[in-house]
């Protein structure tokens, strides 16, 4: 089982990288083990859960705000 740390680790990478993003949506247990972590039956099934296009979406909206002069401001913060 991952630890609350490792998964914000995952998800952190998969909101800057787009195709570490495309992996862990379609094979979670593979992308965590790309650092080495393992994923229990439900936290894959949680990140399973996760629609591709608000990922994109959500992952857009950081890069765009981290882009901006003043730090942007992101909508879901």
């Amino acid at each position: 089982m991952a630890t609350q740390a490792q998964l914000e680790r995952l998800i952190g990478r998969a909101l800057v990288n787009p195709e570490f993003r495309t992996l862990l949506l379609e094979d979670p247990q593979a992308a965590a083990g790309k650092l080495r972590y393992k994923l229990d039956d439900s936290q894959v099934e949680r990140i399973r859960g996760v629609d591709p296009e608000t990922a994109d979406a959500l992952a857009a909206e950081l890069v765009q705000a981290l882009a901006s002069p003043h730090g942007g401001d992101i909508g879901f913060w």
